[in-house]
């Protein structure tokens, strides 16, 4: 763990004992005091700061006919093919890919942690349905994109912005 990491938790700690502390004996001691949801979410967010999935993170492709178009935020699938993305590793404790249906009917993302640990998250992209919001660790993972139904055109196209 990084030495300015530790010592923000050691901090971070001390003054949530000691505000609980205070809130204690200023009510009487026996009493439990819930936390809401976003004071939870907020003290998560200032330990883990996600950052978006860039093109030099994607360490491979295959097969030739998938394009990796990350510098313009799109992925462009032939219909009936499944593309993968190899996503390597990173110093990065989260990144996170957006994923957003803009051409075609259907699609299917599955994204599988690198090393055999966590569990395969799939997303179901349809018109009904046309976003996602995937979480890279540190570790890289396993990429999988098919475009099930791509319409007239027999092509989806995945936008990777926000």
């Amino acid at each position: 763990m990084k030495p300015k990491l530790f010592l923000a938790l050691l901090i971070l700690s001390v003054c949530l004992f000691m505000c609980g502390t205070v809130s204690g004996v200023n009510q009487g001691g026996a009493q439990i005091t819930d936390l809401s949801p976003s004071l939870v979410n907020a003290l998560g967010g200032l330990l883990v700061r996600p950052r978006p999935l860039r093109a030099e993170d994607i360490t491979a492709v295959s097969p030739a006919g998938c394009q990796q178009l990350f510098q313009q935020n799109a992925l462009v699938l032939p219909t009936s093919v499944t593309c993968t993305f190899d996503i390597g590793t990173s110093s990065t404790s989260l990144r996170t890919l957006p994923l957003r249906l803009n051409r075609g009917v259907t699609a299917v993302a599955q994204l599988t942690p690198a090393g055999g640990r966590g569990v395969t998250a799939r997303h179901d992209l349809n018109v009904a349905s046309p976003e996602a919001r995937l979480q890279v660790f540190t570790e890289g993972a396993s990429l999988t994109v098919s475009c099930v139904n791509g319409g007239q055109l027999r092509t989806c196209l995945l936008e990777t912005n926000e």
